[in-house]
């Protein structure tokens, strides 16, 4: 079995358990660790004894978003790569024929949300918080979450997360179909959902899977569209500034308006 730094994949009878380690700071989604996930869920996908999958995280974050240490000062043409590789990692759960199931405990923010975003269930610990805070540090979803939030919450809901940047506590992201139940034991009922999926055709489960994934509107063109957005937005000296001042702790100070061409 292929050993992680950041990650562990257990395997539970026909379960396949992928546990994000505890890092020193916030759990983030950083270049490394999106490459172990994929790897991970490609052997998970790949693995025929495996029939539903687990995606939890050890500490008191499942995922804070995005490292800004990471894509502090990228190019547009290296901010889209960081897009890609994050629609990369997605579509090995949207395309997979197996149900993934996401454990969600304290921050889920951002490309953590985006990534909860394409599983097919979401059960919520009672200390968790979801949201987009993107647009305070000058930038927008840049994985698909603006074109997939809508789909799953609704205009109203998904407008309101990204336009102000607020974070939902559970219950109330329940309320809106953002997860599927908030318990006190997320981690067992994950359990018990997983091992009533392993026990059904998984050939009825794939297609009937397949068939929900169907794009509405052609969102592969949507989110392509929220990709080179995304992108574009390393070229103006907001997203500089936004990030900047969140790694100094400060609040940030933002330009007038400009223009930008998508």
């Amino acid at each position: 079995m292929e050993v992680f730094e950041k990650l562990v994949i257990e395997r539970d009878r026909h379960v396949g358990m992928v546990t994000i380690r505890q890092s020193a700071e916030t759990n983030v989604l950083d270049s490394s660790l999106t490459a172990e996930l994929s790897s991970a869920f490609l052997t998970l996908n790949q693995d025929a004894a495996v029939r539903a999958v687990i995606l939890k995280a050890e500490g008191e974050s499942f995922l804070a978003g995005a490292d800004l240490k990471e894509i502090s000062g990228l190019s547009v043409s290296q901010a889209y790569g960081f897009a890609e590789k994050a629609k990369a990692l997605q579509d090995l759960i949207i395309h997979s024929g197996k149900p993934y199931i996401a454990v969600v405990n304290g921050y889920c923010l951002g490309s953590g949300l985006e990534l909860i975003l394409t599983c097919d269930f979401r059960i919520s610990g009672p200390d968790a918080l979801y949201g987009m805070p993107e647009i305070n540090l000058g930038l927008i979803p840049g994985g698909g979450g603006i074109t997939r939030l809508q789909m799953m919450v609704g205009k109203a809901h998904a407008t309101d997360l990204i336009y102000t940047g607020k974070l939902l506590e559970p219950e109330e992201a329940l309320s809106i179909g953002l997860v599927r139940k908030v318990s006190d034991r997320p981690l067992e009922d994950a359990l018990l959902i997983a091992e009533s999926l392993a026990n059904k055709s998984s050939l009825a489960f794939a297609v009937a899977k397949q068939l929900f994934s169907r794009p509405e509107a052609d969102d592969s063109t949507l989110i392509n569209q929220e990709m080179r957005a995304f992108s574009m937005m390393f070229d103006y000296p907001d997203s500089l500034e936004g990030i900047g001042a969140f790694l100094e702790q400060r609040q940030p100070v933002f330009k007038e308006r400009r223009e930008m061409s998508t």
